[in-house]
């Protein structure tokens, strides 16, 4: 065959189907490879994972306590999920977060306790730490969703060695070049703060004092000043005041929110962890409803009546979550007051710039007021910059020292400055929404404006009496003087505080009254309660019209309320201080105010009162038992008339209505027990104390022969024949 015939049939063949004869199969091509191959096992990346996931049986390699290992329900160990929390796909990263909690979880459902495992915890938190900077949204997302899942069911033991490391990656997201970073870094901070507030604040604001000033060590930041400065760089504030570091960059509305709720939550844990108590242990222990004497009362400086006194009338003014503020040991040259002074001067024009910018979107026009008109955000920025003015005004206004800090002219300033431009917007809930969220938001800020106008207002000095025989005559004098020496302002600033004060007063009279709008949601006993340190301060005004107000919102409680609770040992606290004659105190309600006529119904009220509570509050029964015992054993001679509050024809009152609290003769039941057999052993003797001394104004006998029916065949029956 010829060459160029051979060669075209070659190229004929190649597109020629080949015939197949019956049960033969196809012809191999001649270039094919042979992918064929023979094997025992077949080795897979997967391979014991899947072994784990369809048979739960454990490995030969891991020996028989495989089965106790936590996993997935994919059969991924702890191990394996770390190392996909560092995969290149954002999606990849955020699974795993959740398979990691799933781990945890099925660790705990297998007999270990969370924290217990062996290296469990170093290894979570050294993966978490890593993916604080993620550059991912919705990584960070999932992350701050796992860590508060995490961190509080975490042992604070098991966590405590390994949280530097996590403050540290903190620190660094703080002054990350990516805003939202910092922003969701914030987040992480509140987080701790509230799991772990000792050790996120250390000993902020207060410098070492293990150190010495002139040490370098002592120049040497701590984890809380370093956190601290990241919130405050977020935040726009450099080292100086006014200093900005945005470089351009705008803080939104809901950003800003986000980084002032974690510098108050910051700064109110760390005042609460190195507080000082503004009264010696002794008395605190004692600070219970009525429980101070008018010794100990009257131990107070004068010009912390308005807020220390709060603890002695049963209640404890708190902030979000729960937070008691107390005083600081602002004394100068410890470092803290510099650092608080430095913080809230740097703090002062973003707060107040922050609240203009944002009260007309919180603060609509009362005839537009509704929920639906109201910015939610910014009405939580203006709570959230008002709540913070007020923790460093109550701070440095609680301190002894105040007056002799170096910036205290300053700082005096810039807290009148804020309730200035406060005072066009209040009070903040005029619109009368019902009770909503929105609402509450309001009265909170209605409240901070009236104890910053109670704080900035001006306060007598104590009074001084010449001698010590020195009675009411000159007492009242040297009242009259002190006030008569305070300046009032015709101007500036002084006349911003006078008028911010008399705002709030007409404002807390207005809440004290009946509503007479239904839908006006009612005035609950937590801001019954923080109400009653401001009413404390209008008190000691002269010429003050709150007590006429205040004892007719008293009079219409219901004696086992808790704002009664309170009223009462309030009350107890005010005529205390007001009847002793040698207090430095510079208080006292002139006999031709109508208040003194409501405190006599106040107290003949008493005996209704111990009746009606009867042994659901022993606490509240026993302080007024223990004022009653005071006044009954002073008698009407220990109250001179016309200055003493107690008028003298209120112990016959008193005396004649007391006597069903022990037993009562019922028209159709017969003989009941009173209250009196339903209360503690304690209580019991301390009523017997007070009836022991009280009959003596029953001309009747009625108390006494009560008092001999409810004690006949009990124990106090012999306590009470053997009195003189």
């Amino acid at each position: 065959m010829p060459k160029a015939t051979k060669k075209k049939n070659e190229k004929a063949a190649d597109f020629k189907k080949a015939k197949l004869k019956l049960g033969k199969g196809k012809k191999a091509a001649d270039n094919a490879t042979d992918t064929s191959f023979k094997a025992r096992s077949i080795a897979l990346p997967s391979q014991k994972q899947l072994d784990r996931a369809i048979n739960k049986a454990p490995d030969a390699e891991a020996g028989p306590s495989a089965s106790a290992i936590p996993t997935t329900a994919s059969g991924l160990t702890i191990d394996d999920v770390l190392i996909q929390l560092r995969h290149v796909n954002a999606g990849v990263r955020k699974d795993s977060l959740n398979h990691l909690k799933e781990i945890i979880i099925d660790g705990v459902n297998k007999g270990v306790k969370l924290g217990e495992r062996h290296g469990e915890v170093a290894k979570v938190v050294r993966a978490c730490g890593g993916m604080i900077n993620d550059e991912d949204g919705y990584v960070r997302r999932a992350l701050h969703e796992f860590l508060a899942w995490y961190l509080p069911r975490l042992p604070k033991q098991a966590l405590s060695p390994y949280l530097g490391l996590l403050q540290l990656q903190i620190s660094s997201a703080l002054s990350h070049i990516f805003p939202a970073i910092r922003i969701d870094a914030c987040k992480l901070v509140e987080l701790l703060l509230e799991t772990h507030p000792a050790d996120v604040v250390g000993n902020w604001p207060a410098s070492d004092p293990s150190s010495s000033t002139s040490s370098p060590v002592s120049a040497i930041p701590t984890s809380g000043s370093t956190i601290f400065d990241g919130l405050r760089l977020s935040a726009g504030l450099g080292e100086e005041k006014g200093a900005s570091t945005q470089a351009g960059f705008r803080l939104t509305p809901a950003t800003k929110l986000v980084i002032l709720r974690t510098i108050k939550t910051f700064v109110v844990k760390a005042l609460e962890s190195t507080a000082q108590p503004g009264i010696s242990p002794k008395r605190a222990a004692k600070a219970k409803l009525g429980e101070w004497t008018l010794t100990e009362l009257n131990a107070l400086p004068s010009d912390q009546w308005s807020l220390q006194t709060s603890s002695v009338w049963g209640v404890e003014c708190e902030f979000d979550g729960g937070e008691k503020i107390r005083s600081v040991d602002l004394a100068v040259g410890n470092g803290a007051v510099e650092e608080l002074t430095k913080t809230y001067l740097a703090l002062h024009s973003l707060l107040l710039s922050t609240f203009m910018e944002s009260a007309p979107s919180a603060f609509p026009p009362s005839s537009a007021s509704t929920s639906a008109t109201i910015d939610e955000v910014s009405l939580n920025l203006c709570s959230a910059c008002t709540e913070l003015v007020w923790v460093f005004a109550r701070t440095f206004f609680e301190s002894s020292d105040f007056g002799s800090l170096p910036a205290a002219a300053e700082l005096k300033s810039s807290f009148s400055d804020y309730v200035r431009r406060m005072s066009g917007w209040f009070p903040f809930n005029k619109g009368s929404l019902a009770a909503t969220d929105a609402s509450a938001i309001m009265f909170e800020l209605s409240l901070h404006y009236a104890k910053l106008a109670a704080v900035l207002a001006p306060k007598a000095p104590a009074i001084t009496l010449a001698r010590r025989k020195d009675g009411w005559r000159y007492r009242v004098r040297a009242i009259e003087a002190a006030w008569a020496g305070l300046k009032t302002g015709s101007g500036g600033k002084a006349a911003s505080n006078d008028a911010a004060f008399r705002f709030a007063a007409e404002w807390i009279e207005e809440c004290l009254e009946p509503s007479p709008d239904a839908l006006a949601p009612p005035l609950s006993a937590s801001s019954y309660a923080e109400l009653l340190p401001v009413i404390w301060t209008l008190f000691l005004r002269p010429g003050a019209s709150i007590g006429q107000a205040f004892l007719d919102a008293v009079l219409r409680q219901a004696s086992s309320s808790n704002k009664r609770r309170a009223s009462d040992a309030f009350l107890v606290s005010l005529v205390n201080a007001h009847e002793d004659r040698f207090s430095t105190l510079a208080f006292f309600i002139p006999a031709s105010s109508p208040t003194r006529e409501l405190i006599n119904t106040w107290l003949s009220s008493a005996p209704r009162t111990l009746w009606e509570l009867g042994a659901r509050d022993p606490e509240t029964s026993e302080t007024l038992l223990r004022f009653l015992l005071d006044i009954g054993t002073r008698g009407p001679t220990g109250f001179d008339a016309p200055y003493s509050l107690i008028a003298p024809g209120v112990f016959a009152a008193i005396a004649a209505k007391m006597g069903p609290f022990f037993h009562l003769a019922h028209p159709t039941k017969g003989a009941v027990e009173g209250p009196w057999a339903k209360v503690p052993t304690s209580t019991q003797r301390l009523a017997l104390d007070v009836a022991r001394v009280w009959t003596q104004f029953d001309e009747s006998g009625r108390l006494a022969g009560a008092v001999t029916r409810a004690v006949q065949g009990t124990w106090a029956e012999a306590h009470w024949s053997s009195r003189a």
